[in-house]
């Protein structure tokens, strides 16, 4: 893995994670439009995650 690929997963890994917490913050607010927005922000960054990493098992 290339040292590139490899931060660049690791950020992914970082943003997934401080996203989960906003969802965390906002799961007792009385407003569901900020958790379903980090839900989706979430989702896109699971995304982008599962590509990198089966381009990444490609490349072996």
């Amino acid at each position: 893995m290339d040292e590139v690929r490899f931060y660049s997963i690791l950020d992914l890994i970082e943003e997934i994670d401080k996203v989960d917490h906003m969802i965390e913050l906002h799961r007792n607010s009385s407003s569901t439009v900020m958790i379903n927005q980090y839900q989706h922000q979430k989702l896109k960054l699971s995304n982008c995650l599962v590509q990198e990493l089966l381009l990444q098992n490609e490349n072996r």
